[in-house]
């Protein structure tokens, strides 16, 4: 292919093909892109919608990264009976055991697990996965209780538990007592909001790209919803907050359809009694709400059938954009069958070690091509065993460090040297039940334009691709890069600085072939 014929509809600043390559090598940073685990045409999504804390509202957390060291990652069990924390692979196996703040070895593991080997299924009420973000404050206060009474002079450990005198706590006890603690805080009248709401500035995390973001999405036609478990008074206030850039504008004009009090996974079942909010007072109108959902309003309560009735929306047309794995993505998935976009504010760190220390990587693979030239040359009938003890000392010591650059219990989608250990939930949810991740609500800005696509062997499409490298990819098409178009492959979509550039080229439409 001609030069000319691809710079022929491109803007003035990008005309050259010494600009062109400049666009072409640039990508963007990792932890600010959006990943995508299977296709979508965003002319074909009617409308999106927005779960409130940890995505639209970003929390700072400063608390939890001073003190929760050590059970700072979501994915991890809690096993009742004995006390411990695990990190479990996608099969159930144990990758890593603490008791309290105690890594237990291989040795101390199998007295208690055998085979290394837990199956949730068996006994349901035994064990609890923490998925979400707000649970990580309650792995730190777990662990912390179970540190203390196990090492306190006044407390002999028995099986199940504590002792002392005629005093007995189970793990049980302390796990239900930590529980019932962390939902009473999280309550409407619970410290936790009190809190954040009289500290705004230090707990949410302003972005002045949100109204940008919610505007460009109605400007191109879609309809945009708030659908939060918070009541309205939290909401009212925190929203105020976040998008108090205009004087003229109020914040509920930034949506179509406003709930609060959803009660989400209810919410995309059953549901609840469908009333609307009076703004002046923070109550609710009696009775329930038959009528049409008006713009501008705040509805409480409601289900996902009644809202798609009222609404006209196909399940297809909606993109539901959340941090709750099971509240907010397992439910509307498999309920609804909506497109979900999942919020991981881990990604940013993991990315980042992932990028930095690629040398243990490196280093493992080597070992693993070391062992194999070992055993390269035997046969059945080789019957002396070579000695790999020191590589596999080498394996160990690598992993060791590998892991402990995430943190103390290392990453949070995988453990160990294999990248096939992957955590059980964060696996299952992340690939499976999720279409698009990122770190935060922003990242998707730059992108809402455009065609975001999940290419994984799309290297054969007939057409030219921008793909993961973000380099040019001529293939069989023939004739010149049209204004209106766009050409997408790659496992990881990022159209980096290339927003202008792109912006010129996607005037109208945008068409995938």
């Amino acid at each position: 292919m001609n030069p000319s014929e691809i710079t022929e509809d491109l803007p003035s600043q990008a005309s050259d093909t010494s600009d062109i390559r400049q666009l072409k090598v640039y990508k963007r940073e990792a932890y600010k892109r959006v990943f995508v685990n299977r296709g979508l045409l965003l002319d074909s999504v009617k409308f999106y919608g927005f779960d409130m804390d940890y995505t639209i509202a970003g929390k700072s957390l400063p608390i939890r990264n001073k003190q929760c060291f050590i059970c700072n990652i979501r994915g991890l069990w809690f096993d009742s009976t004995y006390g411990n924390l695990l990190k479990c692979d996608p099969f159930g196996n144990i990758m890593v055991c603490v008791h309290g703040f105690k890594f237990m070895n291989r040795h101390e593991i199998h007295k208690i697990y055998p085979n290394k080997f837990v199956n949730r299924e068996d006994d349901p009420n035994r064990f609890r996965i923490f998925n979400t973000l707000y649970e990580l404050p309650g792995i730190y206060i777990l662990a912390c209780i179970v540190d203390f009474f196990s090492n306190h002079e006044d407390f002999k450990k028995v099986d199940n538990g504590v002792k002392s005198g005629d005093i007995t706590m189970t793990y049980m006890s302390i796990y239900q007592d930590v529980l019932a603690a962390t939902d009473y805080v999280h309550t409407k009248t619970g410290p936790l909001k009190t809190e954040t709401a009289k500290n705004l500035e230090k707990y949410v995390i302003k972005d002045d790209r949100l109204p940008i973001l919610l505007d460009r999405m109605r400007l191109h036609g879609s309809k945009v919803f708030l659908a939060t478990n918070s009541d309205y008074t939290y909401t009212n206030k925190v929203m105020k907050y976040l998008l108090d850039y205009d004087e003229k504008r109020d914040w509920t004009d930034y949506f179509d359809y406003i709930v609060v009090d959803a009660r989400k996974p209810l919410f995309f079942e059953g549901g609840t009694i469908l009333r609307e909010v009076v703004r002046d007072t923070g109550k609710l109108q009696i009775g329930s709400h038959t009528g049409p959902i008006k713009s501008g309003k705040i509805y409480s309560g409601g289900s996902v059938d009644v809202f798609s009735d009222i609404m006209g929306v196909l399940d297809k047309e909606v993109l539901y954009i959340g941090d709750h794995i099971f509240g907010d993505i397992l439910k509307s998935k498999k309920m609804r069958g909506w497109r979900t976009f999942l919020i991981v504010p881990e990604l940013a760190h993991e990315l980042r070690v992932w990028t930095e220390k690629q040398d243990f990587f490196t280093q493992l693979e080597d070992f693993d091509a070391n062992i194999g030239e070992i055993y390269r040359n035997l046969d059945s009938s080789s019957n002396k065993k070579p000695d790999i003890s020191n590589i596999q000392k080498a394996i160990r010591d690598v992993t060791h460090h590998m892991d402990m650059a995430y943190g103390m219990l290392g990453s949070l989608f995988r453990s160990g040297p294999s990248e096939k250990q992957k955590l059980q939930n964060l696996e299952n949810m992340l690939l499976k039940m999720t279409d698009y991740n990122s770190f935060r609500q922003r990242d998707w800005t730059d992108y809402f334009d455009y065609i975001v696509v999940d290419a994984e062997n799309l290297y054969s499409l007939k057409e030219e691709l921008f793909y993961d490298t973000g380099k040019l990819q001529i293939g069989s098409h023939t004739g010149p890069i049209k204004s209106g178009k766009i050409y997408s492959g790659g496992k990881i979509l990022s159209f980096n600085d290339m927003y202008l550039f792109l912006k010129c080229l996607l005037q109208n439409t945008t068409e995938l072939k």
